[in-house]
């Protein structure tokens, strides 16, 4: 037994050692450099990162990350973040689960985690969906992502050429408040459940082009929730968003499949704009909805069914 005992103490001191030694001597600035130059390219931004390193047992510490300005784009804003941190929790790989996890902080503060399972079985597998998904936010501020979200969008070949220009020139900012849970176990839909609670604080969004005369608009409510039960996403009645000349709500639910794309939802959107935005903005929302009308009231229902993965996106009857 004392052999024995020795001999795991031998192995585990070794191990140890033999990892402290690849952290001290890992070229660091060799790993930075491809990482900037991989994400470069996938976002399409040149990327820096102040600082790079390793901690045990298996984390990742970056500081000081910035997306740059688009070159090609004056309007499209710089993306910071001032550290982000990932790493596996060990101890459920030895059950068989990978179970990675994300840290991002905001600039100049604020926090965004993530943390998810993934059964190894079901990631050699292909399966899609992680069997748990958690994620909070405590007042991360979304300012920079949501500029970009919509730059990016706008630029994309996917984007409505009727309002890709406008959605360059308009600047969102707001902080996140947040918590999801959400409990995806297995093939059968009938056992996935959880909460969605996603609140936008402070949201307001302005134009940047002084030719738009848009009064910045304070949103009174910002709110998304939904639960989910039996594989089935129930939006709650309360989300919303609210501003002085501006009101959306959303209604329905979406029956979720393993696989993702081929879920089916049945989503209804009553849409109602008033004053400079119906002014300014009315006929082209019009015609980019499909929906041209004289003497339009601002007001209007949006029916959004089918698969997740290609839904049909059609006008109703005009929002009460």
């Amino acid at each position: 037994m004392n052999k024995l005992l020795r001999l795991t103490l031998f192995i585990s001191g070794f191990s140890v050692l033999f990892l402290l030694f690849l952290i001290y001597t890992f070229p660091f600035g060799i790993l930075k450099e491809s990482l900037v130059g991989k994400i470069s390219r996938e976002v399409g931004r040149p990327v820096t990162i102040e600082k790079l390193s390793l901690g045990l047992p298996l984390r990742l510490h970056a500081e000081g990350i910035e997306i740059h300005q688009d070159s090609s784009s004056s309007s499209a804003p710089s993306l910071k973040f001032s550290k982000i941190r990932a790493g596996l929790t060990l101890a459920p790989l030895f059950i068989g689960t990978l179970s990675p996890w994300l840290e991002v902080y905001g600039h100049p503060e604020g926090k965004l985690e993530l943390a998810a399972d993934v059964p190894l079985q079901d990631l050699l597998s292909g399966a899609p969906l992680p069997a748990q998904l958690e994620m909070q936010a405590h007042a991360f501020p979304l300012s920079g992502v949501l500029s970009y979200a919509m730059d990016y969008y706008s630029s994309s070949a996917a984007a409505n050429p009727m309002i890709a220009p406008l959605l360059k020139q308009l600047s969102l900012q707001g902080d996140l408040k947040s918590e999801v849970s959400l409990s995806l176990p297995g093939s059968d839909p009938q056992e996935y459940q959880g909460k969605i609670h996603l609140e936008l604080l402070n949201l307001r969004f302005e134009s940047r082009d002084p030719n738009l005369r848009i009064p910045q608009q304070n949103f009174s409510n910002a709110l998304f929730l939904a639960n989910l039960k039996g594989g089935d996403l129930q939006i709650s009645q309360r989300s919303r968003l609210v501003s002085e000349q501006l009101d959306i709500a959303i209604q329905g639910h979406v029956k979720l499949q393993q696989n993702l794309p081929n879920s089916t939802l049945r989503l209804t959107i009553p849409l109602k704009i008033s004053g400079d935005i119906l002014d300014q903005l009315g006929i082209l929302i019009q015609m980019a909805l499909l929906q041209q009308q004289e003497d339009w009231d601002g007001a209007i229902t949006l029916l959004i069914e089918g698969k997740l993965g290609s839904p049909t996106i059609a006008p109703t009857a005009a929002a009460p």
